[in-house]
């Protein structure tokens, strides 16, 4: 075992594993695949739940501001390009991979 290591026991497979010392206590598995088969069946922890369950008035007011101006902070929200604009694109553009 290196220096600052510790052993661990996993808690699916038993399989003894190494971390870092800082991870001593919350370490709980020794790989990926251990970690799915622990969490498979187990429900969600917003499964069933509604939207106002999950969060609070403050968190969904938050959530709703944010979602609501998407795009409108762009200066070219809402408008067209002219055609002078389009036609100088369309020569820098040319013969380019999109």
């Amino acid at each position: 075992m290196r220096k600052n290591r510790v052993n661990k026991i996993c808690e699916t497979c038993g399989n003894e594993f190494e971390v870092i010392k800082a991870r001593e206590k919350t370490a709980k598995f020794c790989c990926r695949k251990c970690v799915d088969k622990w969490n498979t069946g187990k429900p969600t922890w917003n499964s069933g739940k509604t939207y106002e369950e999950c969060y609070d008035e403050e968190t969904i007011k938050l959530i709703k501001s944010k979602q609501s101006h998407i795009g409108t902070d762009n200066g070219m929200y809402g408008k067209t390009h002219t055609s002078a604009t389009k036609k100088i694109m369309s020569e820098t553009h040319a013969g380019k991979t999109p």
